[in-house]
């Protein structure tokens, strides 16, 4: 800052300073129609995708069914739920009754169609008439949902993105029981991965059990029906229920101490 010396320097000092511009007014909307006096816009929710068209008339509402036949939405949606949502749009704006609809929409289920149509209309509704933009913007009518994202690649393990220490990751993958490839692919931490290794293995080994007592039974069985002495029947009998009662507790042990993921 300057040094003060005399009265004009000290009201050069304590003048106002020049206002700051005002900032640029955005441009009021204009609504867009093309030569038929429609509005067009694409309605999305889900896995389904909606083109709908919007123009004054008497309220008629049309859907193009699977047949490429124009019929009336309460016979494509006839749950009265769908047709309420389907009407949601004009009810917030104040203009039920006054335009006419024409929408195809596909993929997805009727719910999602269901959406993907209240969302064209409300985007058509804004375009034909921008001045009911602020009704369907505060309802929330012209936000497509995000769809959910499923779980991760690997399922409950961590991605870390840390290479194991020690060797390669293509020799820790083989160690632990994974190809170079999955291991790759899922980036899982070694903690995650050891984990992952002895629930591969623990159920190898149930299995390889289970196979081998069932393998016994079934040898028992045709000795059974070749025929052979009543009390050594008995006696293979009593060894294949054992053998089964054995692994099935084991089974039981082996899912009782294993790890929660």
């Amino acid at each position: 800052m300057a040094e003060i010396k005399s009265l004009d320097d000290l009201k050069s000092a304590v003048a106002p300073a020049a206002p700051a511009p005002a900032a640029p007014v955005a441009a009021p909307r204009t609504p867009k129609r093309d030569a038929q006096g429609r509005s067009y816009a694409t309605g999305k929710r889900k896995d389904a995708v909606a083109r709908v068209w919007i123009r004054p008339g008497s309220g008629k509402f049309l859907i193009r069914n699977n047949k490429g036949e124009y019929i009336d939405y309460s016979a494509y949606f006839a749950r009265p739920v769908l047709q309420m949502i389907l009407r949601q749009p004009f009810q917030i704006a104040g203009v039920e009754g006054q335009f006419d609809v024409m929408a195809t929409v596909a993929g997805g289920g009727l719910s999602g169609q269901a959406g993907a149509v209240k969302h064209g209309i409300s985007k058509a509704l804004q375009l034909y008439e921008p001045s009911l933009r602020p009704a369907l913007k505060a309802a929330g009518f012209l936000t497509r949902d995000r769809p959910a994202k499923g779980p991760p690649f690997g399922g409950p393990f961590l991605f870390s993105g840390h290479r194991p220490a020690g060797g390669s990751s293509g020799d820790q993958s083989r160690q632990n029981g994974l190809s170079h490839s999955r291991a790759a692919r899922l980036r899982v931490s070694p903690m995650s991965r050891s984990m992952w290794a002895s629930s591969v293995a623990r159920r190898r080994r149930v299995s390889r059990r289970s196979s081998q007592a069932a393998t016994v039974c079934a040898r028992r069985n045709s000795t059974e029906a070749t025929g052979g002495s009543g009390r050594a029947r008995v006696a293979e009998v009593g060894v294949a229920c054992r053998e089964w009662v054995m692994a099935f507790i084991f089974v039981l042990i082996q899912q009782a101490s294993s790890p929660r993921m």
